[in-house]
């Protein structure tokens, strides 16, 4: 784990710069504010039964590692693993609280056997993207392999469209705006995402008990601090397909997506549909 990436490819669709680790720490706050907790209270209780000096969470795709230092500051007498394809957005070593380590591991590559049935929770945020191509039903047996009888996982991830449009109504409506149509021509992302709409099925054919969902509720008075977030990910996912030249008319795109903006001047605001799994392994 000499290097700063796993050796195995890596098909992020976001970036790694200073923007993007800001991005990440913005939608931590709203995340959390929106659900009302940043481990379901049925785990948190779970933990608060375990004996403190064996008790270790997993934290996957780690990006700037803003969870895992949550959870490591909220819960100091656990040990916090934080795992990322890439350390590039990994804090500087001596600002870690000193129950976290930060390790490098794609979750496509072999489960190392020191992270077989080891963790009492298993915490893993919109890994969606990576997963849209397959080998997803294979990932998930890891995860569930990687935590102890008894522990849980907690998975937060996009469903449905990935994000939806509002009005005053805050009924969630299509994504209409010519802008999505269009990132979603060149990535497939949008329109794929309806797939995770069954991972709590997925997750209870490995085994797990005891699954639930909970859709993240929409939040009027922070509408508008998510309606920037959501233009703020399609930028970056513009920028990412941009690099690659996968983009033939990037005029089109910036004019649907001034279009965009026009309407979100005049009231239009987004979310990101999103849900919670939980399951437990028994």
């Amino acid at each position: 784990m000499g290097s700063n990436t796993a050796e195995s490819g890596d098909n992020y669709i976001l970036s790694r710069n200073f923007l993007s680790s800001a991005r990440l720490t913005g939608q931590h706050s709203l995340f959390v504010l929106k659900n009302g907790f940043l481990l379901n209270p049925k785990i948190a209780k779970h933990i608060q039964h375990q004996h403190t000096e064996s008790l270790e969470i997993a934290d996957i795709a780690a990006g700037n590692g803003i969870v895992g230092l949550t959870l490591a500051h909220e819960y100091s007498r656990a040990k916090v693993l934080a795992l990322d394809i890439s350390a590039d957005q990994y804090p500087p070593v001596w600002t870690r609280p000193k129950n976290i380590d930060f390790g490098i591991w794609n979750f496509f590559d072999a489960l190392p056997p020191e992270f077989v049935e080891r963790f009492d929770v298993l915490h893993i945020r919109a890994i969606c993207a990576p997963l849209l191509a397959g080998g997803r039903e294979a990932v998930i047996k890891k995860f569930v392999q990687m935590l102890k009888p008894g522990g849980y996982i907690q998975w937060y991830e996009a469903v449905n469209q990935c994000f939806a449009e509002l009005d005053h109504s805050l009924d969630p409506l299509p994504l209409s705006a010519n802008y999505f149509k269009l990132l979603d021509k060149y990535t497939g992302l949008f329109s794929s995402i309806q797939q995770f709409n069954s991972l709590a099925t997925e997750l209870e054919s490995e085994g797990l008990v005891e699954v639930e969902r909970a859709d993240s509720p929409i939040v009027p008075h922070l509408l508008k601090q998510e309606t920037d977030f959501v233009l703020w990910s399609c930028d970056e996912v513009l920028d990412t397909v941009r690099r690659k030249g996968g983009i033939l008319d990037m005029k089109e795109l910036e004019r649907a997506r001034d279009q965009l903006t026009a309407k979100v001047a005049r009231g239009k605001c987004l979310t990101y549909t999103m849900a919670t799994f939980i399951g437990r392994k028994p």
